[in-house]
């Protein structure tokens, strides 16, 4: 039986020889260690020892680790898996002869597959015929279907809503389609109703208001003569000239800008400004008499000649403007004056005229869906017309008969097929030595719920979907399902018999690295009984490694590994640790709970002077624990636990016992702690001496904030 290991350099081994001899290997040895510790390093250096025995060969081991399958089992080039040879009882070792009586009993399909395709075509071809031939010009859709039975239904079901709305069968066969109304549609979706650009209710108060105003009679050049000196400032500056290219006189410019300047400021120029704005949009809404009359036309013709009234008035609503023209010329003529307005015609002219614009266009609508309607309805009857002829015609109805029979037929002899080759499947598989093993392994993944099962192939397995037996690879399964059938493969092969009661007696030692990893919980419950059944066989010398601590002390859970004077203990417990002169083994406790477990590692690697030699499994690992640490013991301190920068005062208080009391260090250790503990712990940033620091932060804040608490969690 293996001792120890010795001069053992591999990794993070540097020529290490363990564990000590008061400590050495026993029967059966459970062995925990993180990620980055060199767990999976001493797997392989415990097989390297065990071959330095030249009577020990690789038949004399088995090594369980997550390529379990791809180095043992996979076939090269291929999705096929090994199969395991197991005999439980005699083989029958001769039944080519019941084979080929089977393979006999098998009936051609291809024959009534082919007249099913003719017979498929004719029934399309005459539906199709049968839809163009109706149709005419309108715009309905052909039918598509997933078989003929689909679109006979999808056809004759239109007969139904047709029949509805008409008198008898023989109306309907003389229903015509709707390309006309479809016409007249197109031209009223393209038909544009007349818009004019109407006056707001708030500048028609505005006017209103100037109007009523009394200006004074400073002289205020007119808006023409303003106008006038801005187009002759504009073409002096832009010749850049001295004297006057009207009259050759001397010109200021300056002058002449800062008088236009003035006279645009004047309030009483402003309102004329306003004024001569408002009488031009007047003016634009009068010019539209010619549009509306050319408008009232086209619409007439298409929607039909009861528009007309909406015209005319409108119209005369537009007529009854002409008098606010001369309403404002009176009063840009004379701003001295008061001039009455009435406003509420005015806005009420202006909402006349939108209210008869929007009757136009409901108009508009109404033709629209009364075309609309009408079309529905012919659609309607002719897709009934089509129905009835498709419904009626002898052809279909002889053919539909033809196919109904040849499809039964084609069914049942389908299903006698598929009978007579599951058939020669067992027999086939009857013969194979690796068949057993599948029916067994079939078995218990039914019994767990997996979707897939194993199919055998040349005395090969390969993996089928459990409902649609369609081929899978690994990569098709999760990664929790490939660890389950690999430690499946993996016990299974330690025995001689079905019962798992006849251990190999060649198999000599067992090295079973994390198979408890990425299973769901239902699986995973199995997987550790597995583990658990295969630490108590009473031959080989077992070496099971983990990296999860809740399940290293489930597997160790009633199991003592420590020597008395009545009786000497198969089991040993150990950890894989790492300091910076490499990786090394210790015995261990299995009654720590994880957290306390998770302090004393923090706690240790808070000790290091520096941050050198981390691997890139501890730049992720330890931010991880020191995450988990924090939470934990801000459970004793405060009700939100949760070591985030949202809850950051609750850090403060658990570390600083106030958040008044965190120093201005505190400040901005505690936040550069959380970033640690959330960012690293998901980034590939190295950072390691960051980590470091904060790992001798957190301990220490501890340390001061409940040194009972930190205590009794390092002791």
């Amino acid at each position: 039986m293996l001792e120890n290991i010795n001069n053992y350099t591999y990794k993070s081994f540097k020529n290490y020889t363990g564990p000590l001899s008061t400590e050495k290997f026993k029967r059966v040895n459970m062995i925990f260690g993180y990620n980055g510790k060199g767990k999976t390093a001493l797997a392989k250096g415990i097989i390297e020892e065990f071959l330095k025995d030249p009577s020990n060969s690789e038949n004399n081991y088995r090594f369980y680790d997550k390529d379990y399958i791809k180095n043992n089992l996979l076939i090269e080039n291929s999705n096929s898996l090994k199969g395991i040879v197991a005999t439980f009882g005699e083989k029958n070792v001769d039944v080519e002869k019941e084979i080929i009586e089977k393979k006999k009993q098998l009936k051609d399909t291809s024959e009534i597959s082919k007249n099913l395709e003719i017979i498929n075509k004719k029934i399309n071809n005459e539906i199709d015929n049968i839809f163009n031939l109706k149709k005419g010009k309108s715009t309905i859709k052909k039918k598509s279907a997933n078989s003929i039975e689909e679109l006979y239904e999808a056809y004759t079901k239109d007969l139904v809503p047709a029949l509805k709305l008409v008198n008898n069968e023989e109306e309907l066969k003389n229903t015509k389609d709707s390309s006309e109304y479809e016409k007249e549609l197109l031209k009223i979706e393209n038909l544009k109703i007349i818009n004019i650009d109407l006056i707001d209710a708030q500048e028609i108060i505005s006017i209103s208001e100037i109007l009523s105003n009394e200006y004074s009679k400073v002289e205020i050049p007119s808006i023409e003569i303003i106008e006038w000196l801005k187009t002759g400032l504009h073409i002096h500056k832009k010749k850049n000239t001295e004297k006057c290219i009207f009259c050759s006189g001397d010109l200021d410019l300056n002058k002449i800008e800062d008088k236009i300047t003035t006279y645009l400021s004047n309030k009483k120029q402003q309102d004329l400004q306003k004024l001569d704005n408002f009488r031009k949009k007047i003016d634009i809404i009068l010019n539209n008499k010619e549009k509306i009359d050319e408008n009232k036309n086209i619409v007439s013709s298409i929607i039909g000649d009861h528009v007309n009234i909406y015209y005319d008035e409108l119209n005369e609503n537009i007529l009854n403007l002409e008098k606010y023209i001369k309403i404002i010329n009176s009063k840009i003529e004379n701003m001295s004056i008061q001039i009455e307005f009435n406003t509420k015609e005015f806005i009420k002219i202006m909402n006349n005229i939108t209210s008869l614009i929007n009757s136009i266009n409901e108009e508009k609508n109404k033709k629209k869906k009364n075309l609309n309607e009408k079309i529905e309805k012919s659609n309607i009857l002719i897709k009934g017309s089509i129905a009835l002829e498709v419904s009626n015609n002898s052809l279909i109805k002889s053919l539909m008969e033809d196919k109904k029979k040849n499809d039964s037929d084609l069914i049942e002899m389908e299903i006698s097929n598929k009978k007579i080759l599951e058939e020669i499947t067992k027999l086939k598989n009857s013969k194979s030595t690796t068949s057993d093993f599948a029916d067994y392994l079939n078995n218990l993944l039914l019994q767990l719920g997996v979707d897939f099962y194993l199919d055998i192939i040349e005395n090969n397995y390969i993996i089928k979907h459990r409902q649609d037996r369609i081929s899978l690879s690994l990569d098709d399964i999760s990664e929790g399902e490939n660890n389950l059938l690999a430690l499946l493969f993996f016990y299974y092969e330690l025995f001689e018999d079905d019962k798992q009661t006849q251990y190999k007696d060649n198999i000599k030692i067992l090295v079973i690295d994390d198979p408890i990893s990425s299973v769901d919980d239902i699986n995973k419950m199995y997987i550790l009984e597995l583990v658990k059944k295969i630490s108590n066989l009473e031959y080989p010398q077992i070496f099971i490694f983990t990296h999860v601590w809740d399940d290293f002390c489930d597997l160790c859970y009633g199991k003592k590994d420590i020597d008395t004077n009545n009786r000497e203990t198969p089991y040993r417990f150990y950890e894989v640790k790492k300091n910076s002169t490499g990786s090394y083994l210790t015995k261990t406790k299995t009654n720590e709970t994880p957290y306390k477990h998770d302090f004393k590692e923090i706690y240790d690697f808070s000790n290091k002077t520096n941050a050198d030699d981390l691997t890139d499994c501890e730049i992720y690992h330890y931010p991880n624990i020191m995450r988990k640490v924090l939470e934990e013991y801000m459970k004793f301190k405060v009700s939100n636990s949760s070591p985030t920068l949202d809850n950051i005062n609750n850090v403060k208080i658990a570390l600083c016992k106030n958040v008044n009391e965190a120093s201005s260090n505190d400040n901005i250790q505690i936040p550069v702690l959380l970033d640690v503990c959330n960012i690293l712990s998901h980034r590939s940033t190295r950072n390691p001496e960051q980590i470091l620091n904060s790992a001798k932060y957190l301990m220490k804040k501890i340390k001061e904030a409940d040194i009972n608490h930190f205590s009794s969690m390092i002791n």
